[in-house]
């Protein structure tokens, strides 16, 4: 099964959570991984991530932490899933064409599973922050 890391699965609560709150309100990664019982040296280098991407700004000094500094209609899943984990794809080879495979040359999956692997950034493509955070996740309408 497909499956999101905990990495994604954790910037995707921060985002929401940080996009659910005024947009000056400030979040730090204590509040964030008591709330949702998420290791908090976890979120913290998720949360470094995030801000090195420009996803959302720090905030210095002893009240700081972050806020969002993107829309969360300019946020995007597939672009969050390079932040967090470098390549995205089906198969080792399907980011990469299968130039480092020893059976890319008569591979029987790997032209389907370069095909799945558009598709699906399509579709993350397609997945704003803003939906997450409003739960209606768009139809999946890719030919």
């Amino acid at each position: 099964m497909f499956q999101l890391t905990k990495k994604i699965e954790y910037s995707l609560i921060a985002l929401t959570y940080m996009g659910s709150k005024k947009k000056e309100d400030i979040s730090t990664a204590k509040e964030i991984a008591s709330l949702y019982q998420i290791p908090r040296e976890l979120l913290a280098k998720v949360l470094q991530q995030l801000n090195r991407d420009g996803y959302i700004r720090s905030v210095q000094g002893p009240r700081g932490g972050y806020v969002l500094s993107r829309s969360p209609d300019e946020v995007n899943l597939d672009d969050i899933i390079r932040t967090i984990e470098g390549k995205r794809g089906f198969t080792e080879c399907s980011g990469t064409g299968g130039a480092d495979c020893v059976r890319s040359v008569n591979c029987s999956i790997r032209v389907p599973m370069e095909q799945l692997d558009r598709q699906m950034a399509a579709f993350l493509s397609s997945v704003t922050l803003e939906h997450v955070m409003r739960g209606e996740i768009p139809s999946c309408n890719i030919t």
